[in-house]
C-alpha cells in the first residue's frame, strides 16, 4: 500500500474531522483535504502527522521501497534501538573489515 493510501487510512480510523486533524499538526483544512485527497502529502506534512499522531515512518513508506530491498516481512516495528544496534554491528564489521585491509599491506 502506498504512503499516501497508509496516511488516508490512518486518518479514516481516527474519525477525525479535516479541521481537527489541521489543528492538531498546525495545518489548515483546505490544505488536509487536498494532501488527503489528491495531492501526494508533502514531507513537512508527513513529518507533522508523524509527531503529533505517533505514526512511525518506517510502517508510511516501507511497502513504497520493499520491493527495491526485497524485504519479506510484513512486520512494522518501532523499536529504534534495533535499528541502533544493527547499525553498530554494521560499523565494527566494517572496521574490522578496514583493519584486516590495512594491515596486509
Amino acid at each position: 500500500m502506498s504512503y499516501f493510501k497508509k496516511i488516508n487510512e490512518f486518518f479514516e480510523k481516527t474519525g477525525l474531522t479535516q479541521t481537527e486533524i489541521g489543528e492538531r499538526i498546525g495545518y489548515s483544512q483546505v490544505m488536509v483535504g487536498r494532501y488527503l485527497s489528491k495531492n501526494k502529502p508533502n514531507y513537512e506534512f508527513i513529518k507533522a502527522v508523524s509527531k503529533k499522531f505517533d505514526v512511525d515512518w518506517n510502517y508510511i513508506f516501507k511497502d513504497n521501497y520493499k520491493n527495491e530491498v526485497h524485504e519479506d516481512a510484513e512486520l512494522y516495528e518501532k523499536d529504534p534501538q534495533k535499528y541502533l544496534d544493527a547499525i553498530q554491528r554494521n560499523l565494527d564489521a566494517l572496521n574490522e573489515w578496514h583493519n584486516s585491509d590495512t594491515q596486509k599491506k
